[in-house]
């Protein structure tokens, strides 16, 4: 497990097998994202990083004007790596980092 991550920052993890299979499948970044975001529910995506405060990802998403899943397409590929980098952290998967997949 992550030791850096605390197990009640790891709520994305039930969706581990879900997560992993979509990205396997590959794609581009952005479609990626926003599959993995759909997965989890765009809403409990937002709160849980608006209520934990975690990297400021709630500013990240206001500031590019991220309002609903289809808006994570317009992000380029630095940006999505961002956030499959947190998605990813906030998971019950080994990785903690979207390029180890």
């Amino acid at each position: 497990m992550k030791p850096e991550v605390p197990p009640t920052q790891r709520r994305f993890q039930t969706f581990d097998t879900r997560i992993r299979s979509r990205i396997e499948e590959g794609g581009s970044l952005q479609g990626l994202l926003r599959d993995l975001v759909a997965i989890i529910g765009y809403l409990k995506f937002r709160r849980f990083f608006e209520t934990m405060g975690i990297n400021r990802v709630h500013l990240f998403l206001d500031y590019k004007q991220v309002y609903s899943l289809d808006d994570l397409t317009t992000l380029d590929d630095l940006e999505c790596r961002h956030l499959l980098d947190q998605l990813v952290m906030k998971t019950g998967l080994e990785q903690m980092r979207f390029a180890e997949l």
